[in-house]
């Protein structure tokens, strides 16, 4: 049996990012609970982190995986929908659950509408070596061996 362990902080643990201080006020409206909470829950699943972090190999947006879970959650399909500033901050989120990952941006963006129609484009993201603190196998790869070492540039 092989064993794939992810280790990864909370994304509420990650709230207190400075980058996140121009969304303050969006993140404690409670309006925004039904959009908010299910997409920081979505960003803490294991399926969507180890999405995640192979977006990069398929030169997908780092949020799709997430979007996809959202997929049907009718609050949060019709709440991005023209709310161009809370569609920011998910990004905003989703960046810092990207370089929490190891994942760095690379300033390019790619479709996102065909997975969530109200989210047009968003981030794609790149390997970093960091990528590899997080996810390790059991039994180990052999030694100089990495299954992200092809995506690093």
């Amino acid at each position: 049996m092989i064993r794939i362990t992810l280790r990864y902080e909370p994304i509420r643990n990650l709230l207190a990012d400075p980058e996140l201080n121009k969304f303050r006020k969006t993140l404690a409206d409670r309006a925004n609970g039904p959009i908010l909470e299910p997409f920081l829950d979505a960003l803490d699943r294991p399926d969507v982190v180890l999405n995640m972090i192979s977006t990069p190999a398929a030169k997908i947006p780092g949020i799709v995986p997430a979007c996809i879970v959202l997929k049907g959650n009718r609050a949060f399909e019709t709440g991005v929908v023209g709310n161009d500033y809370l569609k920011k901050c998910l990004g905003t989120l989703t960046k810092i659950r990207a370089q929490n990952l190891g994942l760095a941006t690379t300033g390019k963006k790619g479709r996102v509408s065909s997975w969530m129609p109200g989210i047009t484009v968003a981030e794609i993201y790149r390997f970093t070596p960091t990528v590899e603190s997080v996810v390790t196998f059991n039994p180990s790869l052999p030694k100089g061996m990495s299954i992200f070492s092809a995506g690093l540039e």
